[in-house]
């Protein structure tokens, strides 16, 4: 277990080696990969976001196979807070509190509403 207010200096600690994460990406599905910070080679320029941020720069490994990127590869941000799992050397951190998911599906409802049309009062 790793708590999540730990996970920067966890991922910084690591250095350039390669480690597998999981984490919720925007539309809610759940995403694993193969990853590795501090790759200089590819870059073209533009700015890291600072410290500050709940975001980090990580490079999908190519060729690597993880649930899903296999031949993809690039850099991506992933959100901090959305970090599920953490495996390093056959190690796995379950990362602690869960996920924050700032998605709400609106098709749950307990109301009933006819023609799915909602009447809304508009003051004179």
């Amino acid at each position: 277990m790793l708590h999540r207010q730990k996970i920067i200096t966890f991922i910084d600690s690591l250095g350039n080696r390669i480690f597998n994460i999981t984490w919720i990406k925007r539309d809610g599905s759940i995403r694993n990969a193969n990853v590795r910070r501090k790759v200089i080679r590819y870059l073209k320029g533009g700015n890291a976001p600072s410290n500050g941020h709940a975001f980090i720069a990580v490079y999908l490994m190519p060729k690597m196979t993880g649930n899903s990127f296999l031949y993809e590869s690039g850099y991506r941000m992933l959100n901090l807070e959305t970090i599920k799992h953490i495996t390093v050397n056959k190690q796995c951190y379950d990362i602690t509190p869960e996920p924050v998911i700032h998605s709400i599906d609106l098709s749950i409802t307990h109301k009933e509403v006819p023609d799915n049309v909602t009447q809304i009062s508009i003051p004179a």
